[in-house]
C-alpha cells in the first residue's frame, strides 16, 4: 500500500512539473516571387525535446484539368535519436478549396464564436520574444504601388492590434514594415515569430474546448 501512495505522489509531482512547463514555437516564412519556404519548429526542455517541420517547396500543379497546391516537406523529430522524413507530398485540390470557401468562412466564424473564450486564455498564455513581418511589394504603375502599400500598411496595424490587445507578454518592439518597389513589379515576404506558452494552459484550453464543444 505504502508503495502505491509513493507511485502515485511521484506521478502527481511529475504531471505538476509538467504542467508549469513551457513550449517554444518558432515559425518562418519566407516567399520572393514564386520561391516560398515554411519553417515550424517546436522545442521543450531548452531545446533536448523538438519536433521541426520545413515546406521548402510550394508550387501550383496541374492533374489533368484540376491545378492543386503541390508542396514538399521536410520533417524531422527529436526526441533522443533524429527522424527524418524527407520529400512528402501533400497535394491538395485548389478549386475545390475556392469553391468551399464560402463554407469554410462561414464555419470559422461560427467555432470563433463558439469557442472564443477558450482562445481568448490561451492568447493571453503566450509570451511572444519576437514578431518580425516585412514585406517588399511593387506594380508596374507607381500610383498603384502606392494604393497597395496603404492597405498592406493597414491591414497589418489591425491584424497586430488584435495579437497584441489578446497576447499575453511581448519581449520586445515588433518588425512590421513594408517597402515599396516603384516602377517593377515583385513580391517579398519575410515572417518571422517566436513565442512559448505553459502545457498546463494548453491542457487547460483544450479542457475548455472539449466543455464548449459538448455543451448543448
Amino acid at each position: 500500500m505504502t508503495g502505491i501512495i509513493i507511485y502515485l505522489t511521484i506521478l502527481s509531482a511529475l504531471f505538476l512539473m509538467t504542467m508549469f512547463l513551457r513550449v517554444r514555437f518558432d515559425v518562418g516564412y519566407r516567399r520572393d516571387g514564386e520561391d516560398d519556404h515554411l519553417k515550424i519548429e517546436m522545442t521543450m526542455l531548452k531545446r533536448l525535446i523538438r519536433y521541426k517541420t520545413e515546406i521548402p517547396v510550394v508550387e501550383l500543379d496541374r492533374f489533368f484539368l484540376d491545378p492543386v497546391l503541390k508542396v514538399e516537406t521536410d520533417i524531422e523529430n527529436v526526441v533522443s535519436d533524429p527522424i527524418e522524413d524527407k520529400g512528402m507530398i501533400v497535394k491538395i485540390p485548389i478549386i475545390k478549396l475556392i469553391r468551399k470557401l464560402p463554407r469554410f468562412i462561414k464555419n470559422g466564424l461560427h467555432y470563433f464564436n463558439r469557442y472564443k473564450t477558450a482562445l481568448y486564455g490561451l492568447l493571453k498564455s503566450i509570451r511572444c520574444y519576437r514578431l518580425k513581418w516585412i514585406t517588399h511589394i511593387g506594380l508596374e504603375d507607381p500610383a498603384d504601388t502606392g494604393m497597395v502599400i496603404g492597405l498592406i500598411w493597414s491591414i497589418k496595424g489591425f491584424m497586430y492590434r488584435v495579437f497584441r490587445s489578446n497576447v499575453g507578454r511581448m519581449e520586445q518592439k515588433p518588425e512590421l514594415s513594408v517597402i515599396p518597389n516603384f516602377g517593377s513589379s515583385c513580391l517579398k515576404l519575410d515572417f518571422h515569430c517566436i513565442f512559448d506558452m505553459r502545457i498546463g494552459h494548453i491542457i487547460i484550453a483544450g479542457l475548455k474546448f472539449v466543455k464548449l464543444r459538448l455543451k448543448p
